[in-house]
């Protein structure tokens, strides 16, 4: 997804870090409520998270990772590859 969009145009950047934000945001959020924080804070926590992820650079690393920290992180099941092929799919 994000990785998919290097060195294309920059909205096709923005599109690919808008589908990123949106599929994570929902675990991220719900694990830092589940530790206990409100709402409010959550969603602070969750925005700053993505903010140091896109500041840091760490996109750059392969997004099956960032799959697998998620899950590792929220305890939930694996998070879905939208890009992967489904069998079912013609």
């Amino acid at each position: 997804m994000v990785l998919g969009a290097q060195g294309k145009s920059p909205r096709d950047v923005r599109e690919s870090l808008e589908t990123l934000c949106r599929q994570y945001w929902p675990p991220l959020y719900a694990y830092v409520r589940h530790r206990g924080h409100s709402a409010h804070d959550a969603q602070d926590l969750t925005q700053e998270f993505f903010a140091r992820l896109l500041a840091k650079g760490w996109l750059t690393a392969r997004e099956q990772e960032l799959r697998r920290a998620v899950q590792t992180l929220t305890g939930d099941a694996p998070v879905p590859d939208n890009n992967a092929h489904n069998p079912n799919t013609p």
